[in-house]
């Protein structure tokens, strides 16, 4: 596909003893750590900078590090802008004016704010990709972030086993994958991590975390509680889908070769959360392109069946023309060993061209 936008901000942030850098992917970025890293005091750095000369910011929007002297009428005002919240300086009044009680993730798309949230051990309230979740490293002049997941531990261990946040569409696809594969759903990515039924506060039960599981998640919009999953993949216990959505990754298949996405509000950046923007994406494609459209409901016989299984819509379709389409999507995802043997040598792939493809294209 051609006409993928994805516009960065970069920020920084100085004075005569230190120098903090960062690039924002997304609208939401969240920075963890521990106490004494320098996290608050990049906060107090961008705080004082209006009063003192000496601190310098570098970026092409306005920046402000948000304090328990807010009220909810400064988040419509603010236009353009980066919202840096340290929420160990903020009092729970404070937290919940900017998570529950306001109309905070409107005001970001709307006013073209990006936000940067440091907490020790993730937010409950947003949605945000665990891509962007990053640690801060460096030393005492300079400080930097990178991300704190390690993708190189994702589609690692080869499981043939299948747990998967999903129960509709992206179910029924890994379901009917290979009869041999067991693929289980838990209805919704609140149930990956079990609670305590037992205890009132839902304290998370470590124990009763399936092991030995490819887990199947959107990445694109996790829960904070991420880490333990993270930590048993370190151990080779489970395996961890590198995916942003489902939507992600049918739309890497060579059905889509061809596709131009000029038509489309290709910018991601009106996005909250990507695993929208790829649902978008795809139902703007399939309707555009296929004479169908795309539901998270239930799978489309476009990526199950052969190509002209319903003339009526398939003599319409602009699509690639592909056969074995479940293989061609699990191989451009890194997940063909799903696929039995026998089955592989009937897949046409045009390989040259589509390698050639997705070399060029970052989701």
């Amino acid at each position: 596909m051609k006409g993928v936008v994805l516009l960065l901000v970069e920020l920084k942030v100085s004075d005569k003893d230190i120098e903090y850098y960062i690039k924002l992917n997304r609208r939401v970025t969240i920075i963890q750590g521990e106490s004494g890293s320098g996290k608050t005091h990049l906060c107090s750095l961008v705080a004082d900078s209006r009063r003192n000369p000496k601190i310098n910011i570098q970026c092409n929007k306005e920046v402000y590090s948000f304090d328990n002297n807010i009220h909810s009428s400064m988040l419509k005002e603010l236009k353009n802008s980066i919202i840096i919240i340290d929420e160990d300086t903020i009092d729970l009044a404070t937290n919940n004016l900017l998570y529950k009680n306001s109309n905070l993730l409107d005001c970001v798309i709307e006013n073209d704010i990006y936000l940067i949230i440091i907490s020790r051990s993730g937010v409950y309230d947003i949605p945000y990709s665990i891509y962007e979740v990053y640690e801060m490293y460096g030393g005492n002049n300079y400080k930097y972030f990178k991300p704190l997941y390690d993708r190189k531990l994702f589609n690692n261990k080869k499981y043939n086993e299948i747990l998967n946040e999903d129960s509709s569409s992206g179910f029924d696809f890994y379901s009917e994958v290979e009869p041999k594969i067991k693929s289980i759903t838990v209805k919704g990515n609140s149930n990956i991590i079990p609670k305590n039924k037992d205890d009132k506060k839902g304290k998370i039960d470590l124990s009763k975390i399936k092991q030995g599981y490819l887990y199947m998640i959107d990445l694109a919009n996790f829960p904070f509680e991420f880490q333990y999953l993270y930590d048993l993949a370190k151990l080779g216990k489970i395996d961890i889908c590198d995916r942003e959505s489902f939507e992600q990754q049918l739309l890497k298949s060579s059905l889509f070769l061809n596709i131009n996405l000029d038509e489309f509000n290709n910018n991601k950046n009106d996005y909250i959360s990507w695993e929208d923007y790829f649902t978008d994406l795809l139902d703007f494609i399939m309707k555009t392109y296929a004479n169908t459209n795309y539901s998270k409901l239930t799978l489309n016989k476009c990526f199950s069946n052969k190509c002209g299984y319903d003339l009526t819509k398939c003599n319409k379709c602009r699509l690639n023309k592909i056969s074995n389409k479940k293989e061609d999507i699990l191989k451009n995802n890194e997940l063909d060993y799903l696929v039995n043997d026998n089955d592989k040598n009937d897949i046409n792939y045009k390989d040259k061209q589509i390698e050639k493809h997705y070399s060029t294209i970052k989701f």
